[in-house]
């Protein structure tokens, strides 16, 4: 038993490619459902407070921006 096309495809589509933007990339994500709902726990997760708590002023600010960008970009 296998994975089905849907899932592999979005593992796929939540793979950051060399060639794509991040703009293009979550408009990537965006258009599947699966692919779609698990990014946006996995953002969600990474940027939560008490994970945001443990990291340096830096990359919290860059861990916030792009959890605004892609919830903006990821919802409907």
């Amino acid at each position: 038993m296998g994975f089905t096309p849907p899932l592999i495809e979005a593992v796929q589509l939540m793979t950051p490619s060399s060639d794509q933007t991040e703009q293009q990339w979550l408009e990537a994500i965006a258009a599947h459902d699966l692919a779609r709902i698990v990014k946006i726990a996995d953002v969600e997760d990474h940027t939560r407070d008490g994970v945001l708590a443990q990291v340096e002023p830096q990359e919290r600010a860059r861990l916030e921006n792009f959890r605004e960008r892609a919830l903006s970009q990821l919802a409907r």
